[in-house]
């Protein structure tokens, strides 16, 4: 007469068992956050790619220039009803244009720091001109880049000495 019942399992191969059931959970879940993190960066990459910093040279912008420009920023977004390419180049072009009191540069460059294609940088710059947030002056000779300086619109009711 044979025996049918099994005997019991060992329980140190029942613990090994499970030890590598939940390691190979843990390994799928760590995979699986692996990849997770890896997506995250590349986002964080391209953002920062888009943000880039003052050109070289830049003074920093001082605090009440950054303040200034908020405010300015502020209003003209009110007042003039801008759209998307005008606000970025405003948002990049006022602190700099507070600070050294222009602005030196070429549509390029402006897409360059704002991820705008030169295309639409172009044109932020000319909605700005037209509603008289900027003011286009001459460039010097020995400079190829076009010269921005505040325009009139600042003036008006600016809570900002």
């Amino acid at each position: 007469m044979s025996d049918s019942t099994t005997p019991p399992p060992d329980p140190l191969t029942t613990l090994a068992h499970e030890t590598l059931a939940m390691l190979a959970a843990a390994q799928r879940r760590q995979t699986k956050l692996l990849s997770e993190l890896a997506a995250m960066s590349a986002q964080v990459t391209e953002l920062l790619r888009r943000l880039a910093p003052l050109p070289s040279g830049s003074p920093p912008v001082q605090f009440g220039s950054r303040t200034r420009a908020l405010r300015l920023l502020d209003r003209w977004r009110r007042d003039h009803l801008l759209d998307e390419s005008a606000r970025a180049v405003a948002a990049y072009a006022l602190p700099i244009v507070l600070n050294q009191g222009e602005l030196r540069t070429a549509p390029e460059v402006l897409a360059r720091f704002t991820g705008l294609s030169p295309r639409d940088a172009a044109a932020g710059l000319r909605t700005l001109v037209a509603a008289g947030c900027l003011t286009h002056v001459s460039a010097p000779k020995s400079n190829h880049y076009p010269v921005y300086r505040l325009g009139t619109d600042h003036r008006k009711e600016d809570p900002c000495p």
